[in-house]
């Protein structure tokens, strides 16, 4: 008669981690903060005990979950707007490099972001906007654009990542033909009064 082995592998302390981290996007992501530390330490397959040995709060939880990787994909895409900003492209062409940016970084991290999206303009990306805000008041400037910065960044924040996020709002269309007509219409709108 064979001896059947019905022993669990003991998970490594980093992959117990890891599915701490991707329960807490999980549930961040289908009910914003109020998702409770017992459905995602359950979502994870570990005690609520364990999930507080690795974060003291449930604010620690989605700061390490959410915040971080948010800002860590923030900064790069920063960066590369810098690049375009600094090169001097026309303003259509810097537009298409932000778009088309913050619609791949939306449509590839939606749980993310809709763990953002309960508080879209909250302390976790205003710094990311200010620093937007800068380089779009740098382009107004040196092309002589009218636009109010501040207003223009969040706009067009808010346009892209909610059209990102909803699919059903642009059913029927093509990735293509979205981003063209975002930057087609918010270039128009913000070089207008040159």
């Amino acid at each position: 008669m064979a001896h059947t082995n019905n022993v669990r592998r003991r998970r490594s302390a980093s992959e117990v981690k890891v599915l701490m981290l991707d329960a807490a996007r999980e549930m961040f992501a289908a009910k914003g903060f109020h998702a409770t530390t017992r459905e995602i330490a359950e979502r994870a397959t570990v005690t609520e005990q364990l999930l507080f040995n690795h974060f003291a709060s449930k604010q620690q939880l989605f700061a390490a979950a959410v915040l971080q990787p948010f800002e860590a994909l923030a900064e790069q895409q920063l960066v590369e707007w810098q690049h375009v900003v600094a090169l001097g492209d026309e303003p259509h062409q810097m537009m298409r490099v932000y778009v088309e940016g913050l619609w791949t970084l939306v449509r590839t991290n939606r749980a993310l972001f809709r763990a953002l999206s309960t508080d879209p303009f909250g302390a976790h990306v205003t710094p990311v906007l200010d620093r937007l805000e800068q380089l779009t008041a740098e382009i107004a400037r040196r092309h002589g654009y009218g636009y109010d910065p501040h207003i223009a960044v969040r706009i067009v924040f808010a346009a892209v990542t909610a059209l990102a996020l909803n699919e059903e709002a642009t059913a029927g269309r093509s990735e293509a033909d979205i981003i063209n007509e975002l930057v087609n219409t918010f270039a128009a709108g913000l070089t207008r009064g040159r």
